[in-house]
């Protein structure tokens, strides 16, 4: 199973001593065991109050690189924020999610100095289109997810994120691996439905579009179909 919980509010910047992480981690063993389970959705959140115990139990160590990871159990996890929004994503399998507000910034010196080269012409052939802001965060966030599911950060050798003029979708390999990439897209208006809009506003975001994208390593063992598509997104825990 993979499942991005999504928070808006406050939130401790890293998984470690993190109660919105917990509170995350929590959902997902609990949708896991109701997925394995096929019970219904009354009994999951007396069953949240029992895994919060083992969820106080884990160990959150940082490797070599800096990526964090839950010690001696077979999940993996990636955070991402931005504003008052912020965003897990669990899996069996090493993952990275990214999520961006769409701000004004000096995006072709960005791009000129971080994108390759069919990147930076995707950027360029949208400005046209007064499309190129749009544009660069598409890349961007592509960039970051992979870079956080290889655990090594966004300036590293990477596969574009631009294939045949649109940004990268589905299953690709890279050094002998198979990946998934998704792309994400949210409003403010998509969170109205919880808690968080009340936040949102108090935050002076009231109207924000924000770009996303969930990259995660395939097992050749496994049908690339079971890997496209599958996410499960849960907002206002």
């Amino acid at each position: 199973m993979k499942s991005i919980y999504i928070h808006v509010g406050k939130y401790e910047k890293t998984a470690k001593d993190s109660t919105v992480f917990k509170r995350a981690l929590q959902y997902y063993i609990c949708d896991e065991q109701l997925l394995k389970q096929d019970e219904s959705n009354s009994i999951k959140h007396s069953k949240i109050s029992d895994v919060s115990d083992y969820v106080n139990s884990i160990k959150i160590e940082v490797d070599n690189n800096g990526k964090p990871y839950i010690t001696d159990k077979n999940i993996e996890f990636s955070i991402t924020h931005t504003g008052p929004v912020w965003g897990c994503a669990f899996s069996n399998n090493e993952c990275g999610l990214d999520f961006q507000r769409v701000v004004d910034c000096n995006f072709l010196k960005i791009a000129d100095r971080y994108f390759l080269q069919d990147e930076i012409k995707y950027i360029h052939d949208n400005i046209a289109q007064q499309k190129g802001l749009d544009a660069f965060f598409n890349v961007w966030v592509r960039k970051e997810a992979f870079g956080k599911a290889i655990g090594k950060g966004l300036f590293v050798d990477m596969p574009t994120m631009v294939e045949l003029g649109v940004p990268r979708s589905g299953v690709f390999s890279w050094n002998s691996k198979l990946f998934s990439m998704e792309a994400l897209e949210f409003k403010s208006d998509d969170f109205k439905a919880d808690n968080s809009q009340t936040l949102i506003l108090e935050s002076g975001l009231n109207d924000f579009d924000l770009k996303g994208a969930v990259c995660e390593s395939i097992p050749f063992s496994e049908s690339e179909d079971e890997y496209v598509g599958k996410w499960h997104i849960v907002t206002g825990i």
